[in-house]
């Protein structure tokens, strides 16, 4: 039985949460998947303004600290993602003035230098502390996003809208590894990973056992 390449794809998103380490692997597949020449994925934190994970796959990767340490403030794209809803994407040619973007730093300097030339992306994930977007890089003069490749974006929102939100939730109880959670495993005692408002987002076999007699 051939694998499924779409179920391939999430599965690698999943394992990137619990494991950062993976998530240039998983963008390269994503890219692959829709025919891309690249993909980002950015967490931001909302409370600082700062870019707190950042993965890059394809051209653009190569400037991935120039991102983060200088063009992510200019960045004119990303905060209108803030406005997608439900599995919606947003062309960076749609919603930005082709006579901004000819005079913006941040298009002409990082997206134009790794020959880009459009992004479709959205915001898979928002809460009150973290934010998480997701983008799709178009290859300068290969055209406009095919009608198939925004169906196949919109048929993966929510799988990957559950990704994001695990990986952001085990950053905020400090879990950064699948190797941490195993460790959970090897203690004699019951344990429960919570959220600062209380939230199970994690537990060990002991406590898991311990909970399902109850």
């Amino acid at each position: 039985m051939r694998s499924d390449p779409r179920a391939q794809l999430i599965t690698s998103f999943y394992d990137a949460a619990v494991t950062p380490e993976l998530w240039p692997a998983a963008l390269q597949s994503f890219a692959d998947y829709l025919g891309a020449i690249g993909a980002g994925y950015i967490l931001c934190n909302k409370q600082t303004g700062r870019v707190d994970w950042i993965s890059l796959c394809g051209p653009c990767a190569e400037y991935k600290s120039e991102y983060v340490e200088y063009y992510a403030p200019l960045d004119p794209y990303r905060p209108l993602l803030g406005g997608c809803r439900n599995g919606n994407w947003l062309r960076l040619s749609e919603c930005v003035p082709q006579a901004i973007l000819e005079k913006d730093e941040w298009y002409n300097d990082f997206v134009v230098k790794s020959g880009v030339g459009d992004i479709i992306a959205s915001q898979l994930f928002d809460n009150s502390s973290y934010s998480v977007v997701l983008g799709v890089h178009n290859e300068i003069g290969r055209g406009p996003f095919l009608p198939a490749t925004v169906a196949a974006l919109q048929e993966l929102f929510t799988p990957l809208s559950k990704a994001a939100k695990l990986h952001v939730d085990l950053r905020s109880v400090g879990l950064q590894s699948f190797a941490q959670m195993t460790a959970l495993d090897q203690l004699s005692a019951g344990v429960l990973v919570v959220d600062r408002t209380g939230r199970v987002v994690e537990m060990n076999r002991i406590a898991e056992a311990h909970i399902s007699t109850e």
